[in-house]
């Protein structure tokens, strides 16, 4: 086959492959591994994905380089265990009339939070010293107050930003240069 044509080929279905990542970015990792406060990031996603499609449709010969390839992968997989361990750890599943949804929390409380969790124990007639779950504080004080009852919220909001972004380029450079039909 000719070369220009099989890279060519290649490209379009780097590009196919990319599009349905897209879609998935749209659908699927919105629904599931978004907080409420970054909903539109599947947006965002989207469009990160469709700009490095065109940038490695552009670049197919010099990302299908091992050494590139291996720093998508290094990426990729630093970056998918990034936005596992902030949908673990700093995401909290509330109910909110009736209606589930998943609110992204900071690691350390505010001056604000703190006041928050102590009005919160004392309203349950608990010491205090007791802790209080993030669970139970945001159901307490009420998930509009989210942003103010932690110092790092916003920290922990650009952490997860930049590592679904990241995620989702590796992820398209990777397709991108998949061959699919030998030179």
């Amino acid at each position: 086959m000719n070369e220009d044509l099989a890279g060519f080929l290649n490209g379009v279905a780097g590009l196919a492959i990319g599009a349905a990542a897209a879609t998935l970015s749209a659908t699927i990792m919105k629904a599931e591994l978004m907080p409420e406060q970054l909903k539109w990031m599947g947006t965002a996603g989207t469009v990160v994905t469709a700009c490095v499609l065109v940038i490695a449709f552009a670049f197919r010969s010099a990302i299908s380089k091992t050494p590139v390839k291996m720093a998508a992968m290094v990426a990729l997989i630093l970056t998918i265990s990034g936005v596992i361990y902030l949908r673990a750890t700093r995401v909290e599943q509330i109910t909110v009339n009736n209606q589930s949804y998943n609110f992204m929390t900071g690691w350390r409380l505010s001056e604000f939070g703190e006041a928050a969790r102590k009005r919160c124990l004392a309203a349950t007639n608990r010491p205090p010293t007791d802790q209080l779950s993030d669970f139970d504080l945001i159901k307490c004080a009420g998930p509009d107050e989210i942003g103010s009852l932690y110092k790092d919220y916003s920290s922990a909001g650009v952490l997860y930003v930049l590592s679904y972004l990241i995620l989702l380029s590796a992820f398209t450079l990777l397709v991108a240069s998949v061959k699919l039909v030998p030179k």
